[in-house]
């Protein structure tokens, strides 16, 4: 309940920061610029902030971001830059590593879309834990590539969970990632 932040002091100071007004329903923060979902779905809101995105060097060429309107609900991402150079089409990427990137809208209701990648010649597990460490739903046997996954805030049972913290774990059989998300109702 904050904005872009929950909390700020006054000695600290935050740039290049945005955030949707739209979906999160927040018009002001203590630090950060409320966007409009046009405006944070337009590379030129984050090129302006100096944000370095893949294809651009203007801000550089280390191609932090990307932004795609068929990833991440065409919001900025964190560039995934082990794909193999020359290949324009995603679902025919190679990927050198199994990396959770994460979870949008977070916090959220009724439903949020994690993203994911599985490297080649391995399959992956998604499950959702609650606070108590409790398994609450397990997406299994992901094969390689991009994926994406919406979960309806319901468990293995189809049963709605209440809110609160969740944390979901990307397993590979070798090593395991882990995020937090939360649910509001």
């Amino acid at each position: 309940v904050g904005g872009l932040l929950g909390s700020i002091d006054e000695t600290s100071t935050v740039a290049a920061c945005f955030w949707d007004t739209e979906t999160s329903g927040q018009s002001t923060s203590g630090g950060g610029t409320g966007k409009t979902t046009a405006e944070m779905l337009n590379i030129t809101t984050y090129t302006d902030a100096e944000w370095d995105f893949v294809d651009e060097t203007i801000n550089g060429d280390d191609d932090i971001w990307g932004i795609n309107s068929l990833h991440n609900n065409g919001y900025p991402y964190l560039a995934d830059n082990s794909q193999e150079v020359g290949n324009d089409d995603p679902s025919e990427q190679i990927l050198e590593t199994t990396q959770l990137i994460g979870n949008y809208p977070n916090p959220f209701n009724p439903t949020t879309t994690i993203s994911f990648n599985v490297k080649q010649r391995e399959t992956a597990t998604l499950e959702i834990y609650n606070i108590r460490g409790q398994k609450v739903k397990t997406f299994a046997a992901f094969k390689a590539g991009k994926h994406e996954v919406i979960w309806n805030g319901k468990d293995n049972e189809g049963k709605a969970v209440g809110s609160g913290v969740y944390f979901y774990r990307l397993s590979n059989g070798v090593s395991n990632q882990t995020r937090k998300m939360l649910m509001l109702k």
